[in-house]
């Protein structure tokens, strides 16, 4: 035989889902570059091109013969890899050689266009995406990237909108990370959207604004969405109003920090981000008023493009999130493959659709919503149809209502070691809760599209009368629902810590459970009720070593002062009461995970008092957890000390030069009740004096354990 002709190999045996191997070895190779710190691009284009040559010089020479393609395959699959590790290298911006960080050293001013505004109490935040950056001494350079912008909120500043130019004069800094323990980490948040830096701006003279001439698509698309919600503002008000508006339109500014914890708790905050159910909804909604076009021979090419173009006409008009970027791709995907007249295995939808988004933005593989999206509804496809076979119910109503909750119930086992690893915290009437949900979602979304076409298209006022007065009926009836189901006892399941490591335990067990629900093995069953009981046992391990240990936290915390000391026996806080609001920027996870909820608070000038861990000896000193310390308080008269403390707290303003004469070593924590221009100066006196010196705004909160039980950090 010539060993240049080709002969017939067997394909790749990747059996009835060829793209989730795919689907799988991009995942990796995104995973592996993110670990690798996205270097060496030139190095995984290399080895994608060796594979792909050695994968395709295959082809031609080999026999027919098993073990020959499945070596094949595992050459496809690398060379996949490495180029989604390429592609993840390729697209990271800090990697781009004009990417506006690298020229921050210049002085200079900046010009880009506004992706988002997004109002605040101090400030507007834009996201801007850049264009040119404008030297002093060089003239216009061409620029590339995305950052935060922060401007004063005034006349001027309120008429920006997505679209607008914008000339501005600043000083750039890089996103800073968490500095309390346990809060959420913004600037893993922004880098996972390749925004990696931000600008505060005092006034309106640091920037120009070049309101937009042109109307792109993105505009309008923008406009008609507001269009839209005029015609909600006309009939619906307050939390009606707020919900319809995020259901419908994806546009969540609105809602109130009560409605979103009600919906948290109870498990439906997805309704109020559109993503797959909405879409799906949307895609019922266009088959059944376009199924008839199926009775023509090309009728079934038609309804296919006009359903693709309606979807993906929703997703643009409901703000182009990534969540309904996903399911418009998952959907158009299942609608192609519907035309070859073969059911389209859904795992393969779904790979396509991830293989889609990472390749065009790696990146998204990191993003909560994502990962919920796909955990859902794989969880849908793996336990749906066995839920249902528990009950036969004699009517059809009632075996669509159990289709429903069997949905939710797959769902929220796809999603349960996600939402436990994120969230800590669980809805336990999940069935009664979901199935509601998605009934009342799937009217509301029916006639907010109805309400946007009478009122907004037509312009009928009474026909826009009646939709409206039908979905402020059930908005109402859902939010009225959601807050029942929050009152109810045991309404949540809570944990104070669930890592990655009980959370993989767990998905491994539902994946032990799903196997048992198909195939009916044993041993499938007791893996899963051995790893689920297992990972809650770790996480409760893990939660109980924790709290064993006796730790004192000087937490970040701006314009005030605030220690938390907690023991096994109890808890107790110093400094000043901190507002509820901002807990959740400070003490309040570590206040969650040491198990408590609110701690009494004494004020640093306390004389004479033992409290628990406390003890304060007045003059400004108290002994914590065993040391000897001394607050220095800016408003109060300084006193001198008869000993030498190992830790010196530093509150309101107190100045550097006033620093007592103390033996070295000593820990000077300066907390955010100082301000942080004075920064420099007690770095000075540090390295003058032999102290260390923390300071809280830029090395987070200062964390001292007891003596004997570790370090400090």
């Amino acid at each position: 035989m010539n060993p240049l002709t080709p002969i017939n190999v067997p394909p790749p045996a990747w059996g009835r889902v060829p793209l989730f191997p795919v689907a799988l070895a991009i995942v990796l190779g995104v995973l592996t570059a993110d670990w690798t710190g996205y270097v060496g691009q030139n190095s995984w284009w290399w080895a994608m091109t060796v594979l792909l040559l050695l994968s395709g010089t295959m082809l031609w020479f080999t026999a027919a013969r098993r073990w020959f393609a499945v070596t094949h395959s595992i050459f496809l699959l690398l060379a996949i890899f490495a180029l989604a590790a390429w592609r993840s290298a390729d697209t990271y911006p800090p990697n781009q050689s004009a990417f506006f960080a690298h020229a921050l050293a210049e002085e200079g001013s900046y010009s880009g266009v506004v992706e988002a505004v997004r109002p605040g109490g101090r400030n507007l935040r834009l996201t801007v995406g850049l264009q040119h950056h404008f030297a002093d001494s060089a003239g216009s350079t061409p620029v590339l990237g995305r950052m935060l912008l922060y401007v004063p909120p005034d006349e001027r500043s309120n008429g920006l909108k997505p679209g607008d130019g914008i000339v501005f004069r600043g000083e750039i800094a890089p996103l800073r990370g968490p500095l309390n323990p346990g809060v959420f980490d913004l600037r893993n948040y922004w880098k996972r959207q390749r925004v990696y830096h931000q600008a505060f701006l005092r006034d309106s003279s640091q920037y120009q604004i070049i309101v937009a001439t042109e109307s792109s698509w993105h505009q309008r698309f923008a406009s008609w969405r507001e269009a839209w919600f005029d015609t909600f503002r006309t009939h619906l008000t307050g939390d009606e109003l707020a919900v319809a508006t995020a259901l419908v339109l994806g546009k969540r500014d609105l809602l109130t920090d009560d409605i979103r914890s009600a919906y948290a708790d109870t498990g439906a905050m997805h309704v109020l981000a559109v993503s797959g159910l909405h879409v799906g909804i949307v895609y019922l909604l266009l088959l059944s008023v376009l199924g008839w076009l199926r009775r023509w021979r090309w009728g079934r090419f038609v309804l296919a493009g006009l359903s693709i173009l309606g979807i993906w006409a929703f997703a643009a008009v409901t703000g182009w999130s990534p969540s309904v970027q996903r399911a418009a791709i998952m959907f158009s995907a299942i609608v192609l493959g519907g035309l070859s007249h073969r059911k389209m295995d859904v795992f393969n939808s779904l790979a396509l659709a991830a293989i889609l988004m990472l390749l065009v933005d790696p990146q998204q593989l990191f993003a909560v919503g994502f990962q919920l999206s796909f955990s859902a509804l794989v969880g849908i496809v793996l336990f749906t149809r066995s839920v249902e076979k528990w009950f036969f119910l004699p009517w059809k109503l009632l075996r669509k209502g159990w289709s429903a909750v069997s949905a939710s119930v797959g769902a929220q086992l796809g999603t349960l070691p996600l939402a436990l690893h994120y969230f800590q915290q669980f809805p336990l009437y999940f069935m009664l809760s979901g199935t509601v949900v998605v009934i009342t979602a799937y009217f509301a979304l029916i006639f907010g599209i109805l309400h946007g076409l009478t009122a907004g298209m037509l312009g009928w006022a009474f026909g826009a009368n009646i939709t409206g007065w039908l979905l402020g009926l059930v908005v109402s009836m859902q939010n009225a629902s959601v807050f029942y189901f929050r009152r109810l006892p045991f309404a949540r399941l809570e944990l104070a810590d669930f890592g990655w490591v009980p959370a993989l335990l767990l998905l491994v067990g539902i994946s032990g459970l799903a196997t048992w629900t198909r195939w009916r093995l044993r041993g499938a069953l007791l893996l899963a009720l051995c790893l689920s009981v297992t990972s809650f046992v770790w996480a409760g391990t893990q939660v109980q070593t924790f709290r064993s240990e006796s730790q004192a936290i000087v937490y970040h915390q701006s314009r005030q002062t605030l220690v938390d000391v907690f023991t096994p026996s109890g808890a107790v806080a110093l400094g000043q009461a901190v507002e509820p609001e901002d807990l959740a920027w400070s003490a309040g996870p570590s206040r969650r995970r040491f198990g408590v909820d609110s701690l009494p608070t004494l004020a640093l000038t306390t004389r004479d008092t033992i409290l628990g861990p406390v003890t304060f000896a007045g003059r400004g000193e108290m002994a914590l957890l065993g040391y000897h310390w001394l607050v220095l308080d800016g408003e109060t008269e300084r006193v001198a000390t008869d000993h030498t403390p190992e830790f010196v707290l530093v509150v309101n303003d107190f100045r550097p030069r006033s620093f007592p004469a103390l033996e070295p070593p000593v820990t000077i924590i300066v907390d955010g009740s100082n301000p942080p221009w004075r920064g420099e100066a007690w770095r000075k006196l540090g390295r003058e004096s032999g102290h260390s010196v923390h300071l809280t705004w830029e090395d987070g909160a200062f964390i001292l354990r007891a003596k004997g039980e570790g370090g400090n950090d």
